[in-house]
């Protein structure tokens, strides 16, 4: 695949995530939050893009890692925005992505009294448009 076709394949897909998932919170941002931003927020970003070959050679079709990171102020707040994460995303399929599954979750309390985080990974197939 060549660069320009597969920056526009993830530029595609993350608009997509986006838009699945900026209703959960006015406070959803690409790579990181703002700065001085309460919580809650999500962040989500791109962690690696695997192309995939075939016995022809290269296909459209790529396996992209996505992360998704939800901060609040209780587990439950985050617990609670990460079903609506999961709703939104694991399963969907539309435009260029062909499915979007949840490969691992995780919920953890710090040592700040108020922040609490949880981590979502979801294994993105997408095709080049």
């Amino acid at each position: 695949m060549r660069g320009l076709t597969v920056e526009c394949l993830h530029t595609d897909m993350l608009e997509a995530i986006y838009a699945r998932i900026e209703g959960i919170t006015d406070r959803v941002y690409p790579d990181y939050p703002a700065e001085n931003t309460s919580r809650p927020y999500i962040v989500y970003r791109l962690t690696s893009t695997e192309p995939q070959l075939n016995l022809k050679g290269p296909s459209t079709l790529s396996k992209l890692t996505v992360q998704v990171d939800v901060w609040g102020t209780t587990l439950a707040e985050v617990a609670s925005l990460q079903s609506d994460i999961l709703a939104q995303l694991h399963g969907y399929r539309g435009g260029s992505v062909q499915g979007c599954f949840l490969s691992t979750q995780s919920g953890e309390e710090t040592t700040d009294d108020d922040a609490h985080y949880g981590v979502q990974v979801f294994t993105v197939w997408a095709t080049e448009s």
